[in-house]
């Protein structure tokens, strides 16, 4: 047997071949305490592969697995000279893994009622979607739809549906009698303990069922545990860019947010004291940063864990869909490396099967299941006993697992795909590399260009995309980004889409380049509106639109003044967004419809630079028939000098699209038709 090199520690730890336990993830985390107990300290050298499968009598390549989910997580690093040590950055003291320092029963002692009270200058808080969300609510009309190119939603096409529909049957025949007729508030007994069992061997999650209750989806769960933990006016940390929504639920139980920039290695609590010092509640995403997606290092989360420890305070920890890792096994959960309980771990089933499925979880300490309990019973916010009934079943029949399984193979092939066809189709406008883990990537624009812009201009051309400024504080100086999904998008489909994403973006970085675009752009943000008001509606009605009339001559002549006469006339949200496509801003389709209308050109003939014509001419059969252009003769507004030379229309859209290709032929006279 070989022996040790000088100055090598001799390793034994004891494995069991005969535990349900794989001795590959045996020998991880008995490697992993080895090292967070300081047995072997920062810049140790490790034994080699083959030479520790001979000392534990195991295979090289179990040995290998395991030092590779070491390395992925940062607790072993190789270097050039030759072999494997121990990560040398993390300092020895925050990894010591001794007993938990006593934690005085008032540190943790959750808020009295008349503490949890909203204070009197409670205001909404807008999400960056909220008229768009407003509007659909007052009109009965679905908002959101099937997933199409690229947006950031899981694979439709690759769920069981059969299997799913077979077990809810199965559950209405033998339990469905009494169940709904029962009452289980903080979630269905069996489901808990089924995602206890996932937690453990999935994601290393130490807890018990009665550390897991059932929420909706991250909302709730951020305003639930703001309500236990903080009163209000006490501040909070969020990841700058990070989920809207978040800093959103924090708003609405009374607390301050103050946005913490991210960088490479993730949350960095150097920044968090420097913007917020008092803060007493860190919102983090540790396993896969929301949207960038990167991983937080180990140095920081033990880091930020020791903060938690020092200032009384704690961490909340949003492991975003860091389960579809394609490379080595998912990062252990921060919650499993933490001491102190101080962790409150948020899961959810919607990145893993369906969106509509709003089946949500958190693990809480032993010692404060009592009061969330109780607050959870007092928001009242229950998902249906039926849903997490099947969810169960399908969790401990195994399928959920092999689910997992197949969704990996399935979304690392698209991940791979959508690379290549954006390095194939988009090279120059949008930079795309690949990513460990996710269900999306993040698209990087050339400097100078305008994501908000960009990200409209997208959806007239029928691709749905997310600007990286949708998730994080107004700066000017970051660099712009789309956020493309790829899971739910067939790769059969994606370079038709990449195309109509780079006319679209080349428009953009047209309009960039220009000194006109530039310094309209900049007068733009001076104008912007306050933080309160929806993102959505800026960018509709005043970048967007602006921006495109500079970049597009032809159709500048539509001043704001009438626009502001002619909106309030605009008609309800269009047939066509209710059959699911992308929303056209109601300017942009005004002015791409006065265009056509004046130079009597067929729809087709439209420029792509201004929006696609399909959805153009859709927006136009929605308005004949709803009879708007009448409404604008009868106004009067038909006839102001900014539209004194358009042709309006007293036929449907197809008769005059037949005249006008007619009229382009020669057919009829100059104002025939």
């Amino acid at each position: 047997m070989s022996r040790p090199a000088p100055g090598m520690p001799f390793i034994s730890v004891p494995l069991d071949a005969s535990s349900d336990v794989p001795l590959y993830q045996q020998l991880y985390e008995r490697l992993r305490g080895v090292i967070l107990s300081g047995q072997l300290a920062p810049g140790t050298r490790v034994p080699s592969t083959r030479l520790l499968g001979e000392t534990l009598s195991i295979s090289r390549n179990t040995v290998l697995t395991a030092f590779d989910q070491l390395q992925a997580e940062g607790y072993i690093e190789g270097r050039q000279t030759g072999g494997t040590y121990v990560a040398s950055v993390l300092p020895d003291p925050l990894l010591h893994l001794g007993t938990p320092p006593s934690v005085h029963p008032a540190s943790r002692r959750p808020r009295e009622q008349g503490e949890r009270d909203r204070p009197a200058h409670h205001a909404t808080w807008y999400r960056p979607d909220t008229a768009r969300i407003v509007q659909s609510h007052r009109e009965g009309s679905i908002l959101w739809h099937a997933p199409t190119a690229f947006s950031a939603l899981p694979a439709a096409d690759a769920f069981p549906y059969v299997l799913w529909e077979r077990l809810t049957t199965q559950f209405w025949r033998t339990q469905g009698h009494e169940l709904p007729w029962s009452s289980c508030p903080t979630g269905y007994y069996p489901l808990r303990a089924a995602i206890t069992g996932y937690l453990g061997a999935a994601r290393g999650v130490r807890c018990a069922p009665e550390q897991v209750i059932v929420v909706n989806g991250v909302a709730q769960a951020t305003d639930l545990a703001a309500r236990v933990l903080l009163s209000p006016g006490d501040a909070a940390w969020v990841e700058d860019p990070g989920h809207p929504q978040v800093a959103g639920a924090l708003h609405s139980a009374g607390v301050r947010h103050a946005h913490v920039p991210v960088d490479a290695q993730g949350f960095d609590v150097a920044r968090g004291l420097a913007r917020c010092p008092e803060a007493r509640l860190a919102v983090v995403s540790p396993g896969r940063h929301f949207p960038l997606g990167m991983a937080m290092s180990l140095a920081r989360r033990v880091a930020l864990l020791a903060w938690a420890r020092q200032a009384d305070a704690w961490v909340f920890e949003y492991d975003y869909d860091s389960v579809y890792r394609y490379r080595g096994r998912p990062l252990a959960a921060l919650q499993c490396i933490d001491p102190d309980e101080r962790v409150i771990y948020y899961g959810t089933f919607a990145d893993t099967l369906f969106p509509d499925i709003e089946v949500a979880y958190l693990v809480v300490p032993p010692d404060l299941v009592d009061p969330f309990v109780v607050e959870h019973l007092n928001l009242g916010m229950y998902t249906a006993l039926s849903t997490q009934a099947v969810l169960a079943d399908f969790i401990a029949g195994g399928h959920f697992a092999r689910h997992i399984r197949r969704m990996r193979r399935l979304y690392a092939e698209r991940q791979a795909a959508l690379v290549a066809v954006a390095a194939r189709e988009l090279n120059g406008l949008l930079h795309v590399q690949p990513a460990d883990s996710g269900l999306q990537l993040m698209g990087w624009l050339p400097e100078g260009v305008d994501d908000r812009e960009a990200a409209y201009r997208a959806a007239a051309h029928g691709v749905e995309t997310a600007p990286l400024s949708l998730f994080t504080e107004d700066n000017p100086d970051r660099r712009g980004g789309l956020l493309l999904g790829y899971a739910g998008v067939n790769p059969r489909d994606m370079p038709a889409a990449a195309r109509q994403l780079a006319v679209a973006l080349r428009a953009c970085v047209h309009m960039s380049s220009t000194p006109s675009g530039a310094s309209h752009s900049r007068s733009e943000k001076k104008s912007e509106p306050s933080e309160n008001q929806s993102m959505s509606n800026r960018a509709v009605d005043g970048a967007a639109n602006a921006a495109r009339r500079q970049a597009v001559p032809c159709i500048s002549t539509l001043d704001d003044a009438l626009w502001e006469k002619i909106k309030p006339l605009i008609p309800g949200v269009p047939h066509s967004v209710r059959r699911g496509r992308p929303r056209l801003p109601d300017r942009l389709a005004f002015e791409a419809i006065i265009y056509v209308l004046r130079q009597r050109i067929p729809w087709k003939a439209l420029p792509r630079e201004i929006a696609a014509p399909s959805t153009v001419h859709d927006r136009f059969q929605d308005w004949q028939r709803t009879g708007f252009f009448q409404v604008l003769q009868q106004t009067g507004l038909a006839a102001h000098d900014s539209l004194a030379d358009v042709v309006w229309p007293e036929v449907d859209g197809n008769a005059y699209d037949a005249a006008s290709e007619a009229r382009q032929d020669g057919r009829v006279g100059q104002h025939g038709g």
